[in-house]
């Protein structure tokens, strides 16, 4: 019986958590339009009612209504997410476990290397959890889709308390040259997007020599 007990117990630890997905709504006039440099929230209730019992989570953290995040650079730039949890107590619940994560490409594939995260919490019953250092990948693109975030970390342990709501925050550094939010077919064809800048540069170029465009 003894034995029988140590395999359970064993096989417990080996098993895999299965992702939870974690859906944020984009509002309409936020569809389409470049957004940043700055910070972009979103709301999410669905982990509300959880009970603070420091449980393992493994957060698949994506976009409602199959809506992507269209991001370019004119440069390469760090990219930050964090996801800031408002609780039902009015003093410090304590930090999230160590977490890891990762960006997501569409299909939930993983965009980029696994990174550590940081963490922290208030005497307000508000904890978080970022990660920086997130560079996607643009060897072959100056823009990239993106479907959301990974994160494997653990609850404070504060039982009696539970989550009442979860803010996504991307903060979008100077040098992003396009971030936009829409569905494959409500975004523009990245192609045009980067003849773009050419066009730009064309006008600027005409008017300095006293020329005018060709249209």
């Amino acid at each position: 019986m003894r034995y029988l007990l140590t395999l359970i117990l064993a096989l417990l630890f080996v098993v895999p958590i299965h992702a939870t997905t974690l859906t944020f709504g984009v509002a309409p006039s936020m569809i389409g339009s470049p957004i940043g440099p700055g910070e972009i929230d979103f709301h999410s209730n669905d982990l509300n009612g959880i009970v603070l019992t420091g449980q393992p989570m493994s957060l698949d953290v994506i976009f409602a209504n199959d809506v992507l995040m269209r991001v370019g650079m004119l440069e390469p730039q760090k990219f930050w997410v964090s996801l800031i949890f408002s609780t039902s107590s009015h003093t410090a619940v304590g930090a999230a476990g160590p977490t890891t994560g990762y960006l997501l490409y569409p299909g939930l594939v993983q965009a980029d290397p696994t990174v550590i995260g940081g963490r922290g919490y208030s005497d307000t019953g508000m904890f978080g959890i970022g990660l920086g250092n997130m560079l996607p990948d643009l060897s072959r693109s100056a823009f990239i889709d993106l479907a959301g975030v990974h994160f494997d970390t653990s609850m404070p342990n504060a039982a009696g308390f539970t989550i009442t709501d979860v803010n996504l925050r991307f903060s979008i550094m100077p040098g992003w040259d396009v971030v936009r939010f829409g569905t494959i077919a409500q975004l523009p064809e990245p192609s045009s997007l980067m003849l773009l800048p050419f066009g730009l540069v064309g006008i600027v170029l005409m008017k300095r020599r006293g020329g005018r465009p060709l249209w």
